[in-house]
């Protein structure tokens, strides 16, 4: 009875560790949020990208605040942040601030549309939590071979309002989790991510994940420069499918 109080204390101990651990967490780490922002602006019509690319560093530093202040929230915080974002940023450019300010409200709601495509963020498989920060140093490691692809405006299409089209994509998540697992506990102890190779799963993974979120920022961004009246004329695979960036 006293060993089993002692490791139900000890597991308690350890939950409570990485609890606190994983408050200091965030999605992505620096390289990854640059190139998937730089993805993002890329996909976006010529007018916004004209724009966006002259403000690029104050993209950036929104997308990181909201992954440093909001990584802990639920979803469906997240969700109800990134509609408000969605709402008040036309009104805010119809006040006519800073190009700054705007350009920081678009990497906002990135960085929003980042933590709800996050499949490991909300996990509750303690192994999920355990390499959290390690597959995000991973990612960062392996960024210069990801090839990102945009799924297309209608694939599936955005719904706004938008917690309901977050909550269908969180349908796949298990599979993502469970294939990044795997290679980190292939014999059910785990291993370094140096011994992946960029065929493994862990790799795959990564490029799947990081292209839904460029794929749902560029809709969001897109609807949103449509709502502050902004040109769309010119808006890559706007009627396409996919392609790779």
């Amino acid at each position: 009875m006293i060993k089993q109080s002692l490791r139900a204390l000890i597991k308690t101990l350890i939950l409570l560790s990485l609890l606190v651990f994983s408050l200091s967490l965030f999605s992505y780490e620096k390289a990854t949020v640059e190139k998937m922002i730089d993805s993002c602006i890329w996909l976006s019509s010529p007018s916004l990208k004209g724009f966006l690319s002259v403000y690029k560093k104050e993209v950036i530093e929104g997308a990181n605040e909201v992954q440093e202040s909001d990584f802990n929230l639920n979803s469906e915080a997240i969700c109800e942040k990134l509609q408000r974002e969605f709402e008040e940023l036309p009104v805010i450019a119809s006040r006519q601030p800073s190009f700054e300010v705007i350009a920081n409200r678009f990497g906002r709601i990135a960085g929003y549309v980042f933590l709800l495509d996050d499949p490991l963020r909300e996990s509750k498989d303690e192994k999920a939590l355990e390499i959290k920060q390690d597959y995000s140093k991973y990612i960062d490691l392996k960024i210069p071979k990801l090839i990102l692809t945009f799924d297309g405006y209608e694939n599936p299409p955005l719904k706004n309002p938008f917690c309901e089209y977050f909550q269908k994509r969180k349908e796949d998540f298990q599979r993502y989790i469970d294939s990044i697992l795997f290679c980190y506990y292939p014999d059910g102890k785990r291993v370094s991510s140096k011994t992946f190779d960029d065929r493994s799963n862990a790799f795959g993974a990564a490029q799947r994940i990081l292209s839904r979120s460029v794929s749902d920022t560029a809709k969001v961004w897109f609807e949103v420069w449509k709502k502050m009246d902004g040109d769309i004329s010119g808006t890559p695979f706007l009627e396409k499918k996919g392609k790779s960036k």
